[in-house]
């Protein structure tokens, strides 16, 4: 294999691997959006279930026991 050939495939594994990296780049990216929008859908699911737990709580106290007591 001659310098040139050797040069030649050296460009061309290099610019697999710039194409693979920015590959890889891309898809951490839109996986690090899709942890953030999950994050916030949990903690938006956190804070309904706390409002729920509350509302259930406090009306239940309200309430007088049913007839069979």
């Amino acid at each position: 294999m001659t310098d040139e050939n050797r040069l030649i495939e050296i460009e061309t594994r290099l610019a697999f691997q710039e194409s693979a990296l920015q590959d890889l780049g891309d898809l951490v990216n839109r996986q690090r959006l899709e942890l953030d929008a999950l994050r916030h859908a949990l903690s938006q699911a956190t804070a309904d279930l706390l409002t729920l737990r509350e509302g259930l709580s406090s009306g239940t106290a309200s309430e007088p026991p049913p007839p069979h007591y």
